[in-house]
């Protein structure tokens, strides 16, 4: 395994702090910071199979409403980050 330099502002630094000293199961940033990443990448590559392959109109219109979703979920979860 290869390390990647991550930057992460100071606030969020102590919110990563927060996480890993009270959920349980992440041993420090370094550890909750691979973890998210793999959230994210495995959430990309299922959107990535979804659209991917041939479409019937109605699946386009379910998959761009689940990433219409995801990109809230995603403005959502910035608003909580600051």
């Amino acid at each position: 395994m290869s390390k990647v330099a991550v930057n992460v502002a100071d606030e969020e630094k102590s919110l990563i702090d927060k996480f890993v000293e009270k959920i349980p199961g992440y041993k420090n940033r370094s550890d909750f910071i691979r973890k998210a990443v793999r959230n994210e990448m495995k959430r990309d590559y299922e959107v990535l199979e979804e659209i991917s392959g041939s479409w019937t109109e109605k699946e386009a219109e379910e998959t761009e409403k689940r990433m219409r979703e995801l990109k809230e979920e995603d403005i959502e979860a910035s608003k909580h980050d600051n």
